[in-house]
């Protein structure tokens, strides 16, 4: 893009009048907000089939046709109408925003992606229990054999993937990876999310409400300091409307069966920890996803190094540092 406006801005020096500046200002910004919106467009496109490669390099070339292209090209014009081209100048503060948008966009498409390849929380069977033939997610009793999901395992791994691919590009590492994770609580918390599809209240069993919030624990154990106050405040409010929903099913509100013991903090402590020692789950940074390693101590194995942080909840044992991930949204002039 940069050799096309310089090339076009050179043909203009033998032709440049002032009866023709509103044409040439109308083109350049033409050229420029057309191209963004393409990609734009590209990255929401979930047929186009993009590798994490190739969507994290439209994200890298929005930053550079923002915060470099423009400039050129601005300065370019402005020698050769010899004032200087405020519109193209303006172009650059309207756009500032814009890569900042095409993260977000990002953030959401791969969030949903993600969930739905591994731990999909819209259609995961969480009323399951223990005198079930066969639980769907392998397990069949609350006790101290319980360990987090297979895939909430694979969740994690894929998060990591997208990690390892973030380490070749520079783009801001944590504010992505602390942008999908945000929006994957947002799915989960939304209303939509808590009924069936025809419209009845989702139904938590006695293993399914402590396989939900263990799974919870484990993955904000592992992610650490990507969870920012507010994700960390969604993941409290899955685990407290699923232990709600659990208790207004009871016998004492009509449904079958008194509650079950409940587990405490501590156990859901001791399951996560057996699980990172056991596997030796890493993720250091998320920079290469889970590693196989002994003799791990557990608090190297949240990003950050706050696994030992406590919270009023039971789910929320993870590092509480705010990690922005939103931009003021912002896009080329005409949609």
């Amino acid at each position: 893009l940069d050799e096309v406006l310089t090339d076009f801005g050179d043909e203009l020096r033998h032709i440049a009048r002032d009866s023709l500046y509103g044409q040439v200002v109308a083109s350049v910004l033409a050229i420029i907000e057309g191209l963004l919106k393409q990609f734009l467009a590209l990255l929401r496109r979930s047929s186009a089939n993009l590798t994490y490669a190739q969507e994290m390099a439209l994200l890298v070339s929005t930053q550079a046709v923002v915060s470099w292209v423009i400039p050129r090209c601005a300065a370019h014009l402005d020698r050769i109408f010899g004032r200087t081209v405020s519109d193209i100048h303006n172009l650059e503060q309207r756009l500032e925003a814009f890569p900042g948008s095409l993260q977000d966009v990002f953030c959401q498409k791969h969030a949903v992606a993600i969930a739905k390849a591994s731990f999909d929380f819209v259609t995961r069977d969480f009323a399951a229990d223990e005198t079930s033939a066969a639980d769907p997610h392998g397990r069949t009793q609350v006790d101290d054999t319980m360990a987090p999901s297979p895939e909430m395992e694979q969740l994690l791994t894929r998060l990591g993937l997208v990690a390892r691919e973030l380490d070749n590009w520079p783009l801001p590492k944590r504010a992505i990876l602390s942008g999908i994770i945000d929006c994957m609580f947002v799915q989960m918390i939304d209303p939509r999310n808590w009924e069936t599809t025809s419209g009845e209240k989702r139904r938590f069993s006695h293993l399914g409400v402590h396989s939900l919030v263990l799974d919870i624990h484990f993955f904000l154990r592992v992610c650490g300091s990507l969870v920012s106050k507010s994700t960390n405040n969604m993941a409290n409010r899955v685990c407290e409307k699923g232990l709600r929903a659990y208790f207004s099913q009871t016998s004492s509100n009509g449904g079958g069966g008194a509650p079950g013991e409940m587990m405490n903090k501590s156990w859901y402590d001791a399951r996560v920890l057996d699980t990172m020692q056991r596997l030796g789950f890493a993720f250091p940074d998320f920079g290469r996803g889970f590693e196989h390693r002994s003799q791990q101590s557990f608090d190297s194995l949240a990003v950050g190094g706050n696994a030992t942080s406590e919270s009023t909840s039971v789910v929320t044992t993870t590092a509480t540092t705010p990690v922005s991930t939103r931009n003021a949204t912002s896009s080329p002039s005409a949609d």
